[in-house]
Formats: C-alpha cells, sequence, structure tokens
C-alpha cells in the first residue's frame, strides 16, 4: 500500500516537518520524499484575476468571441 502526504512548505512548521521526514527516510528504507513539480501553480493575484474575469463573462454573456469565432481568426494569420 502507498500512501501520498502532501504538506505545503510555505511555514517553518511544515519545513520543521518535512526535515523531520527526510530524516526518518534516511534510516527507513520504506520511506521516500518526492517534491512534486506543480507547474500549474497560479499566484492568489491570479486567481483573484480569473475569478474577476468569470464573473465578468457570467454577467456579459453577449461580449466577447465564441472559441470558433476565435480560432478562425488565429488560423488565418
Amino acid at each position: 500500500m502507498v500512501y501520498t502526504i502532501t504538506v505545503e512548505d510555505t511555514t517553518e512548521q511544515a519545513m520543521s516537518f518535512i526535515n523531520f521526514i527526510k530524516t526518518l527516510a534516511h534510516d527507513y528504507n520504506f520511506l521516500r520524499i518526492e517534491p512534486i513539480q506543480e507547474t500549474n501553480i497560479l499566484s492568489k493575484e491570479q486567481e483573484i484575476e480569473l475569478d474577476r474575469r468569470f464573473e465578468y463573462v457570467l454577467q456579459n454573456p453577449t461580449e466577447g468571441k465564441s472559441w470558433e469565432e476565435v480560432e478562425c481568426m488565429l488560423l488565418k494569420k
């Protein structure tokens, strides 16, 4: 059985826990620590902006262009 534990290393306490687990991993061969490479992480500001834009689209559904229109325009260039 494999378990996955996710710890965000944003606090001193979290980093302390991660370092403790790394120390244990040296002594126990069944324990591994592998950082997850998250490539699509958005900052809080980006999340807020995307939420704002999404809300705008919901409130103004007739503005803008459909994907088909945009795709056609892009493929012509």
